[in-house]
């Protein structure tokens, strides 16, 4: 039987028209995938575009031939379009799959006082002072690096009765750096511990004339941190300075390979981000790629840096204790300054270049008794002996 030809224009006008129509769901298609899909997975996509059209367009060649032979093609097209897409879609699950995903600052559970489990440093007898449960216990807060140390003198000092952490009757809590500093200044906490609140009050705020004590009680390092196969191990105080002020962006700069250096900053309310302020030394501090590039947690870009697979190249800064013992991973290392190690012993003699002293704080007008006996007792041989056992360099 005699193939039906079709009208050659007719055949053009509506091949024309489906093609836009569909090159434009495509598109619009494509668009909102961009979001949703890898990207590889979305180039992988591409072939079933052409592949769908020679499909369409078989259906109006004169020969059964030649529609066999398109047909065919347009199957070999989508084939390989399919075994792309199940190829790099399977490698991002397994990606995905093993990326770190725990955010959590530190585990509070593991340093409460008045437990024999606890991790805590602890005094080989009992402590000069102590208090009773009708005294007006001090409210103690601070920053999550500090945690154990500061559980450490309230199982020494405080009864056993009191409330559990972050109790609204309670005594003891824990709010990180930026939420203790805000409630010391609210009047809200008698004793923190932490990095210095100044840089948290700016000139105008309500908080800019609160007077407030301040009294260092060991010193901690400022350090960078790179993932372990990072062939950089050393970095001098101008590199560093190169890097975060964007000068420096590639690691063969630095003596590393040909890698762009992936800068993950702190927010910005963070301890640790103050730190980095401090050390740059009035450089402005280069901002964040994208959001994506800012950490809330300081477990968080320790964890991040150490996921080479998904972040190749990323630098990350945080304080010693807590990079190398609350917080510790194999897959990072931390990074040498002017060739020197961050150890105790080099933060304690100050040699480490980014050694800083850590401090209880509070507001001057809420002093009261209890708060200046806990004080002192912090700064005597016990109180200077759980800070060295907590893992700091004591001062005193």
């Amino acid at each position: 039987m005699k193939e039906k030809k079709v009208n050659i224009p007719l055949r053009i006008t509506i091949c024309t028209l489906v093609s836009i129509v569909f090159l434009v769901f495509v598109g619009f298609g494509g668009f909102l995938l961009i979001f949703a899909v890898p990207h590889k997975v979305l180039m992988s996509m591409i072939p079933l575009v052409p592949a769908l059209l020679i499909l369409f367009y078989s259906i109006f060649f004169y020969t059964k031939k030649t529609r066999i032979i398109l047909r065919y093609v347009s199957l070999g097209m989508a084939v390989i379009s399919l075994t792309l897409v199940s190829v790099f879609g399977g490698i991002d699950l397994y990606y995905a799959s093993h990326r770190i995903v725990d955010n959590s600052n530190i585990n509070t559970e593991e340093y409460l006082p008045f437990d024999e489990n606890s991790k805590i440093a602890r005094l080989d007898h009992e402590a000069s002072l102590r208090f009773s449960p009708l005294d007006d216990l001090p409210k103690v807060d601070g920053a999550a690096a500090l945690f154990p140390m500061y559980s450490s003198f309230v199982n020494a000092t405080y009864p056993k009765t009191i409330p559990p952490l972050n109790a609204d009757n309670g005594c003891f809590f824990y709010t990180n750096t930026l939420g203790s500093i805000m409630e010391m200044f609210e009047g809200n906490r008698d004793l923190v511990f932490g990095v210095d609140p100044d840089g948290y009050r700016e000139a105008g705020s309500k908080y800019s004339d609160v007077q407030i004590f301040k009294e260092p009680i060991g010193r901690e390092g400022f350090v960078f941190f790179t993932h372990k196969n990072t062939p950089v191990d050393s970095l001098t105080v101008d590199q560093l300075k190169g890097i975060y002020s964007g000068n420096i962006i590639n690691w063969k700069d630095v003596g590393g390979s040909d890698m762009k250096i992936s800068i993950y900053h702190r927010n910005y309310g963070s301890g640790s981000y103050q730190g980095l302020r401090k050390y740059m030394d009035g450089i402005n501090i280069v901002p964040a790629e994208s959001p994506d590039y800012i950490v809330g947690l300081m477990s968080g870009i320790i964890n991040i840096v150490a996921d080479y697979i998904n972040h190749p190249g990323a630098i990350g800064y945080s304080y010693y204790y807590y990079a190398s013992s609350l917080m510790s991973n194999e897959n990072i290392k931390i990074l040498k300054v002017n060739g020197v190690e961050a150890n105790k012993n080099n933060i304690g003699s100050k040699s480490y270049p980014f050694t800083d002293s850590f401090y209880m704080y509070g507001r001057k007008d809420k002093l009261k008794s209890t708060t200046t006996s806990l004080m002192n007792w912090v700064k005597s041989s016990e109180g200077q002996e759980l800070v060295n056992k907590s893992g700091y360099s004591p001062i005193y």
